[in-house]
């Protein structure tokens, strides 16, 4: 296991950086406009886009989630793409499709929207299940009122993406409320995202949301020049429990979904400690991604959090990454740099920024590496550890050359069948 960490000093002599007072936003504003577990600030890709961005650069984010980048790339005049698999985060981020389309057109898809909804609601008025579902009803009609009326609205646009895509985030804004839910309150939940859409810039770049697998990108070869991610973690949570509800009222089969979801933690079960194998193989493939898109003065940055752990036992994130990056995928290491925040429940929480560029000869290594890797951090984990866990570790050990890839993400086979 290469020391990445310990050469920081000697690497990042020759590359601009932000100081830590930056990178810790000490004097943040703004928050996601569209909120997703994990995701990062805002104002971070804001400060990496003025430092790093040039004009007419293209940018990536691998793991889109709702967006943050491409929000941010748009409003900065740069063309921007993003892959994402989780439906609910697609939906969420394939807003930013609305900065290609100019304010009078948005105004009319606003109005449309609006007709939609009144006309499915209008039915209901005077009655109890317009302002509030009477006790009377059970939760199977209730969901059955909600589910019909959300499938008429739908309907209304099969042939208008855009459309259908303004229509889908209301439908999560209105799942997201608290319970009782008034159907109603279908209106408040459209405005909201009205406001979003109104807010944002026009830009006759390209901003494109792209429903795949970070591991198969369909984007041409050196066609990106700065990567900016945040990839998920080693055991991270269950990604696809965001917004479960709405996703699966619209067809989507989502624990397949879940099946293509990088480092979560529901894999594994008996023993989780086999996730960091299988968390490096699906990462390298990830970079090597990466490492065919970049361009050769291209540059990848990647925010990741410094540690997970697995059954108490901690696992360095950027360590494992670093080491994958350079030994693995053809990287080089520019620069890293730590961020800390505090989180909502006081705890101050470190980020590693890793800075990756190409080589010029750059060796790709096969799955072996990952394997042998994972393998070398598990060794480290063993220390001051017994018991069960160590017994699990020795375990995880000795299967890993038995562990395979998370499935690449297709979307043809992760909607439900009728």
């Amino acid at each position: 296991m290469i020391d990445i960490f310990s050469q920081v000093q000697t690497i990042s002599n020759n590359c601009k950086s932000l100081s830590p007072e930056q990178l810790d936003l000490q004097n943040k504003n703004r928050t996601s406009i569209l909120p997703w577990r994990g995701q990062f600030s805002p104002e971070l890709i804001e400060l990496f886009l003025k430092v790093y961005a040039h004009p007419n650069d293209v940018i990536l984010d691998p793991f889109a989630g709702s967006g943050t980048t491409l929000f941010e790339a748009a409003r900065q005049g740069l063309s921007c793409y993003g892959t994402e698999i989780n439906p609910a985060a697609v939906e969420m981020a394939k807003t930013a499709h609305f900065v290609n389309i100019q304010p009078t057109k948005r105004q009319k898809l606003i109005k449309l929207a609006e007709e939609i909804i009144d006309k499915h609601l209008l039915p209901f008025a005077g009655d109890l299940f317009f302002y509030g579902f009477s006790e009377k009803q059970t939760s199977l009609d209730k969901q059955e009122i909600e589910e019909n009326f959300i499938i008429k609205i739908l309907q209304e646009c099969d042939n208008e993406q855009i459309l259908k895509n303004l229509l889908i985030n209301a439908i999560i804004n209105y799942h997201q409320q608290n319970q009782p839910r008034e159907l109603i309150a279908f209106r408040k939940a459209l405005q909201k995202h009205i406001n979003i859409i109104k807010s944002l810039p026009y830009s006759p770049h390209p901003c494109q949301v792209i429903h795949q697998d970070a591991r198969n990108i369909p984007l041409s070869d050196n066609s990106i020049d700065i990567v900016i991610t945040s990839p998920p973690y080693i055991n991270v949570f269950n990604y696809h429990q965001n917004n479960r509800i709405t996703m699966e009222m619209l067809g989507w089969n989502l624990l397949t979904v879940a099946k293509s979801e990088i480092g979560a933690n529901r894999k594994h079960r008996q023993n989780r400690f086999l996730t960091v194998i299988q968390y490096a193989l699906d990462i390298l493939d990830v970079l090597k991604e990466i490492h065919r898109l970049i361009k050769h003065n291209g540059r990848v940055i990647i925010v990741v959090g410094r540690e997970s752990n697995i059954r108490g036992v901690p696992f360095k994130n950027g360590t494992l990454l670093a080491n994958l990056a350079v030994q693995g995928a053809g990287f080089k290491i520019d620069l890293i740099q730590e961020r800390k925040f505090k989180n909502k429940f006081g705890k101050i929480i470190y980020e590693d920024i890793l800075h990756l560029v190409p080589e010029k000869n750059p060796h790709i290594a096969d799955d072996t590496l990952a394997i042998e890797l994972a393998k070398e951090f598990l060794t480290i984990a063993l220390e001051n550890i017994e018991g069960d866990i160590y017994e699990e570790i020795i375990n995880a050990k000795n299967r890993a050359n038995l562990v395979q890839k998370s499935p690449i993400f297709k979307t043809d086979n992760n909607v439900t069948q009728d």
